[in-house]
């Protein structure tokens, strides 16, 4: 499943410091069905290279489809179901500040992203009981506890510090190569 094929690729800073942050790659042949998943350590930037994603989590559902991206609050419990048999991406995680939009200064609103196209989940809940596991992720260790009931039972929620998605052919990058390369922020979406 998504928590079984994640690859540490590289990584830099200090969880402990909440500064820096990793790259995974993610390989899946398997839905999560009765496993859970939260990191305690920093968010998740979720992107799907090959194989669409239904992230169920606390606040909803969110359906992460290759050229989109899903970021994961600290600290939210998800799980991840596959929608094809099988998927693969990347996942970076962020030990420091969470990630917001770039300002935008003379590009106006017309350039990067643009907030209204960030996507929250509608709210869901699961009412289930059952053999569960919960898997967290912290100071860089994973750790696993048993629970009897589906943790997504939130049934409502208010607020900000939400998981969202990003649809990447949204962005609009400002460029010109025309005899030298321009800052590398007219590329960052967050």
């Amino acid at each position: 499943d998504f928590v079984a094929g994640l690859v540490t690729m590289g990584g830099n800073g200090d969880v402990a410091q909440q500064s820096g942050g990793a790259v995974y790659f993610y390989a899946a042949n398997t839905s999560m069905t009765d496993r859970f998943f939260y990191d305690a350590d920093g968010e998740l930037m979720i992107v799907p290279q090959l194989g669409a994603l239904v992230v169920r989590t606390e606040f909803g559902v969110l359906h992460v489809a290759p050229g989109e991206l899903c970021v994961i609050p600290r600290g939210v419990k998800f799980r991840v179901e596959l929608e094809g048999p099988e998927a693969r991406g990347y996942v970076c995680e962020n030990y420091g500040a969470h990630w917001r939009l770039p300002e935008l200064g003379p590009l106006g609103t017309g350039g990067l992203a643009n907030s209204r196209d960030f996507l929250a989940p509608v709210a869901a809940f699961e009412e289930r009981d059952g053999d569960f596991r919960v898997v967290a992720k912290f100071l860089g260790k994973l750790w696993e506890a048993k629970i009897d009931h589906s943790p997504l039972d939130i049934v409502a929620w208010h607020g900000t510090y939400v998981p969202y998605k990003y649809d990447m052919r949204l962005f609009n990058c400002i460029n010109t190569v025309t005899y030298d390369h321009p800052d590398p922020s007219i590329f960052t979406a967050l």
